[in-house]
């Protein structure tokens, strides 16, 4: 059975007579919450937690800029294509453009 006040939580257990009682404070949003001194890091701890998440933007950093040099090299790729159809194309209609033209002016 839990009986609970603002400031204290007491846990009494039917199979052990002892009385269980932790002292909390209210977190943030004034409900009671983890014990006090849990809301608190070292610097070492915090430290750790920066390197840990600097280690994860880098390698996300990675996978992105990774992403985007494929992405390039495809874009490349497909506007080499399109070039070269392009060319093709209009190898072959220039003349035949041509010939109609000279033909509409009667310049042949």
């Amino acid at each position: 059975m839990i009986k609970e006040d603002p400031e204290v939580v007491v846990h009494i257990d039917s199979d052990n007579p002892k009385i269980d009682a932790h002292s909390y404070l209210k977190d943030n949003d004034g409900n009671g919450g983890t014990p006090y001194m849990d809301k608190y890091v070292t610097h070492e701890e915090l430290k750790h937690e920066i390197d840990k998440l600097d280690a994860k933007l880098d390698l996300s950093t990675e996978k992105i800029l990774h992403h985007v040099d494929i992405e390039n090299a495809n874009m490349k790729s497909d506007i080499k294509s399109i070039n070269t159809t392009l060319a093709f194309i209009t190898a072959i209609v220039t003349p035949i453009l041509t010939a109609v033209l000279l033909k509409f002016f009667h310049l042949n």
